[in-house]
């Protein structure tokens, strides 16, 4: 008797067969529908009394084995399903116990999420005010370059002037003076506001 194999020899190597196989019997009457309903509603684990199986699984499950075949436990005793759902229970018990931590986690995750969100709309908002800042610097420094090139073109232009007008040159160089202090003053507020500007966009 050999299942699983093609050919009809015993010693044939090459197995066709790559599935299940359980309660298998043959029978030497024509089962009637009600003996096929009542093995049917029996289920897997039903134990077959009728005389009339000339192939009987419990005897070909107790025949030598050879090739792959692999034992695959079907029913068990009342006891062993208890102790299955209890195990079974457990490990519910447990999952949910991790699934109130992990939605606590995410709870707080969400709280923070949007606690980052709001700190991250006060930043650009920051961010647009300091770029706000910034051009009006910019339009500023424009002008007191503008200013400044006007200056240095008035000098260039009264050269020939100098030595009758060196009372109104040196207003002229004070206020010259003061612009580029204030030049100064206003080129270091750029460059403080780059800086904040920079840290801004990198915390963004």
């Amino acid at each position: 008797l050999w299942f699983n194999k093609l050919g009809s020899s015993p010693s044939s190597t090459k197995h066709v067969f790559g599935g299940l196989l359980f309660q298998f019997n043959i029978y030497s009457e024509e089962l009637s529908s009600d003996a096929i309903k009542e093995i049917a509603e029996g289920g897997l684990c039903n134990l077959h009394s009728r005389n009339t199986r000339t192939l009987r699984w419990e005897d070909i499950s107790a025949k030598t084995r050879t090739g792959s075949v692999k034992d695959v436990k079907v029913c068990m005793s009342r006891k062993e399903l208890q102790e299955q759902l209890e195990s079974v229970t457990e490990k519910l018990k447990s999952t949910r116990n991790e699934l109130e931590t992990v939605s606590g986690r995410l709870n707080t995750t969400e709280l923070q999420l949007g606690t980052c969100s709001s700190q991250l709309e006060d930043k650009e908002s920051e961010l647009e005010d300091k770029e706000s800042e910034l051009e009006d610097k910019e339009s500023e420094l424009e002008d007191k370059k503008s200013e400044l090139d006007d200056v240095s073109g008035r000098l260039n232009t009264t050269e020939s002037d100098l030595d009758s007008t060196k009372a109104d040159l040196q207003d002229v160089t004070n206020r010259l003076n003061r612009t580029q202090e204030q030049l100064g003053t206003c080129s270091s507020q750029l460059e403080d506001t780059r800086a904040e500007l920079d840290g801004s966009r990198t915390l963004k």
